[in-house]
């Protein structure tokens, strides 16, 4: 049985008061059958460029390693049809809580509100590793804990990166580190920032620095990695059959050195291995 490919960008500033007005009765069917006979997934993917995990290729193709794992388990589940909407990421989440979508991929870190609020798989399907980013000449930060006290570029409270430094500052009240939670803000402007001196760091995805100041080509280093972290594929609540199904697709993968082998492709180096 032949397997369709769908791709449906969609662009809109308003996602996610219209995916909160939906009524339970409005809203789409998921994992539902198909024409030909399988059941079809809708999957929420990131609009806004992640690279090396989510991105348009030169033929405006989503592209990447989250990407490739997606296809490959497609491709396990003959039971199952993908289809993909390019959404903001807020509305990744708000439609995958709600059931609009059947599952969102976007390098997802765990945090106490994403194990409430949606369903996880066994085990993870990648890595990444979380960095800190100074000034070039700064030669005091070169560990999370040279944090405390310092001014760290402004994080979503409810990001997978905002664990760590709350967790520090509650340890950590006298010398706690300083920063301003946000529900948006772009590392590039927080790049841009440290580079004026309005911020002593940024904490967060080493490829995001890598890709962003490719282009920035500010004056600014990694001072440290900090962690090596697993990402999740996050699942509606209603969907336990279909994380079952990832289940057993993710575990082949590893054991037959698919992931390993992205793994490689997009990050020049085997995540999966013991370091």
């Amino acid at each position: 049985m032949m397997k369709k490919w769908f791709k449906k960008a969609v662009f809109t500033t308003t996602a996610v008061l219209a995916l909160a007005a939906c009524s339970s009765e409005e809203e789409k069917e998921t994992v539902e059958a198909s024409a030909e006979g399988t059941k079809v997934v809708y999957v929420a993917q990131n609009i806004v460029p992640n690279k090396p995990y989510s991105f348009f290729n030169e033929k405006n193709e989503m592209d990447g390693y989250t990407v490739d794992y997606l296809k490959a388990v497609d491709e396990l589940l003959k039971d199952y049809t993908f289809e993909y909407d390019q959404v903001e990421a807020d509305a990744m989440l708000v439609g995958t809580e709600t059931g609009k979508y059947d599952l969102a991929a976007n390098y997802y870190y765990l945090t106490p509100e994403r194990k409430e609020n949606y369903l996880l798989g066994e085990s993870e399907y990648g890595y990444t590793y979380t960095s800190i980013v100074t000034k070039a000449n700064e030669k005091d930060i070169q560990s999370f804990e040279d944090l405390g006290g310092r001014i760290v570029s402004p994080l979503n409270p409810g990001g997978g990166t905002s664990v760590a430094i709350k967790e520090f500052n509650e340890k950590n009240p006298d010398h706690p580190i300083l920063i301003d939670w946000t529900e948006s803000f772009a590392d590039a402007e927080a790049f841009k920032g440290i580079d004026a001196g309005k911020y002593d760091a940024w904490y967060g995805n080493s490829h995001n620095f890598d890709v962003i100041n490719e282009s920035l080509k500010l004056d600014l280093k990694i001072a440290a990695y900090v962690s090596k972290e697993p990402i999740w594929v996050l699942f509606n609540k209603d969907n336990e059959e279909l994380v079952t199904a990832f289940n057993e697709a993710t575990k082949q993968l590893k054991e037959d050195g698919t992931l390993a082998e992205l793994s490689n492709k997009w990050f020049g180096k085997n995540y999966f291995e013991e370091e």
